[in-house]
């Protein structure tokens, strides 16, 4: 078996920046800038959470050559703070269930 030598998967939560750009081609692509730092709540839109990879590009720049990140996203998921909400009180409730389960065996 061959040892894995590197990794490349990216999960991000974060907010969409601007309406998102979609190019025409053979295969449409889907641009936007995402925030994901603390201050990201200053952008306002929608959350979401995005899986996939990194693709890293060469560019020259004014400033010289610069090396560009762009996050590939085979996952793209909205996110809703009444959904998460949600989540977290089903959960609390199988929980209890599981307590309560435990204390009648």
């Amino acid at each position: 078996m061959r040892a894995v030598t590197c990794v490349n998967d990216v999960t991000l939560l974060g907010r969409v920046g601007n309406d998102p750009q979609e190019s025409s081609g053979e295969k449409p692509v889907l641009t936007f800038p995402f925030a994901t730092g603390t201050n990201s709540r200053k952008f306002g839109r929608q959350r979401l959470l995005v899986k996939g990879h990194i693709r890293y590009k060469n560019i020259d720049t004014s400033d010289g050559p610069q090396r560009l990140a762009t996050i590939m996203a085979h996952t793209i998921i909205t996110v809703d703070a009444k959904d998460r909400n949600m989540q977290e009180r089903n959960d609390s409730d199988e929980n209890a269930q599981d307590e309560e389960q435990e204390r009648y065996h």
